[in-house]
């Protein structure tokens, strides 16, 4: 997939889970401009992409240190990656 197209089926992904209409408008306006970083490394995005169900973190010895939710885990890796937006594609089927 295109960079343009991982991001249109980002944005229906997002919509899906009840996004107002001005944030689709916002959203509609970064891909057009190009601007696609802004967006996809917000804390608003990553909740409403990835969701905001928690998960245990664990230290290296297995022992639960607390919770994080799973947009945070997300963010963080992608970060790291090269292309955030195929970082992005592979929950597009999920």
């Amino acid at each position: 997939m295109t960079n343009e197209e991982i991001l249109k089926k980002v944005i229906e992904k997002c919509a899906n889970r009840q996004m107002d209409i001005q944030t689709k408008k916002y959203f509609n306006k970064i891909i057009e401009e190009g601007t696609y970083y802004t967006l996809i490394f917000s804390h608003d995005f990553a909740k409403k992409f990835f969701g905001e169900e928690i998960r245990p973190e664990v230290n290296l010895n297995g022992t639960q240190i607390g919770n994080i939710p799973i947009w945070k885990i997300n963010l963080q890796q992608m970060i790291l990656e090269e292309n955030p937006l195929k970082y992005l594609e592979q929950f597009l089927d999920k």
